[in-house]
């Protein structure tokens, strides 16, 4: 089973930019002038009134204040840019995935049916804060999620499953051509990586024959889709990105953004041995 396990992380609508930011900023004046107006009838009735009573409900509500204010601006400075997405079908393993990365430890998780927030420190020396989102795998949802969050992101990160991608290929592909052919994600993410999970099973595929298998997919459902688009508008939309080159069959080295790459990883491990997914988590230091 995939996908679900519940982390207890920050709320991501806190984090902020462009007006979002703004608005913070002025209700960050509004916490600090209330909190001096405060403190100056604090002042006022420990050194005239001297009143114990008051002055521990005063001590009490002086640390919530504080606590408040120090969360907010924390939050506040949280830039827009560091959020990677984590994609993939339903049963990929991407939840389990991202328990490991944000807890470091595996959990057992069923089908998410809403997303997952937790932050993420890269390793290495230049030590980075993310925020990873997995986005959930059933098909009704997770586009109004990606729509959620997809103009704060700046990676992707596509959990396969590696043991069905015969059986999964043209859903595969059909999802990569919407992310990848998304005006938004197309502008604003730079980087993806297509981890080729569950390596760890028998007789599963090489990431370099999951790679040919869905560039070969992506291929059909590119003429599908443009023929579609062609027949219903009389002629290809321009607000859509075309993927690829045209006259050349598919290959993800045609892409000039986001730049794709595809690794192995065995999230669960085989046998008692510890799961292996150090190459992505190097791929999240250097793209970071």
């Amino acid at each position: 089973m995939e996908e679900g396990h519940q982390h207890h992380h920050h709320d991501h609508d806190d984090h902020v930019g462009g007006e979002e930011g703004m608005e913070d900023a002025g209700h960050h004046d509004c916490i600090f002038h209330t909190s001096m107006s405060y403190f100056q009838k604090a002042v006022h009735v420990i050194v005239v009134e001297r009143d114990p009573t008051l002055i521990g409900i005063l001590v009490a509500v002086t640390a919530v204040l504080l606590t408040s204010l120090i969360i907010k601006i924390i939050v506040g400075r949280r830039q827009r840019g560091n959020v990677f997405l984590l994609a993939g079908l339903c049963d990929s393993g991407k939840t389990y995935l991202h328990t490991l990365l944000v807890d470091n430890k595996s959990a057992v998780t069923v089908t998410s049916m809403k997303e997952n927030v937790g932050d993420y420190m890269t390793k290495g020396k230049k030590r980075k804060l993310l925020t990873l989102v997995a986005l959930p795998g059933h098909e009704r949802i997770r586009q109004q999620v990606l729509d959620k969050y997809k103009t704060e992101a700046r990676a992707l990160l596509f959990v396969v499953d590696s043991s069905t991608v015969s059986d999964n290929v043209q859903d595969l592909a059909e999802y990569l051509y919407t992310l990848l052919t998304d005006a938004v994600i197309n502008k604003n993410v730079k980087h993806m990586l297509i981890a080729c999970n569950k390596q760890d099973l028998t007789m599963v595929k090489s990431a370099k024959v999951i790679q040919s298998q869905i560039e070969k997919e992506i291929n059909t459902v590119r003429v599908t889709r443009s023929g579609a688009l062609a027949s219903t508008t009389g002629e290809p939309s321009s607000r859509d990105v075309y993927l690829g080159k045209h006259g050349r069959d598919f290959d993800f080295s045609h892409l000039g953004s986001p730049k794709v790459v595809f690794v192995e990883v065995n999230c669960k491990g085989r046998d008692n041995e510890q799961a292996d997914f150090e190459e992505l988590e190097n791929w999240l230091e250097r793209v970071a």
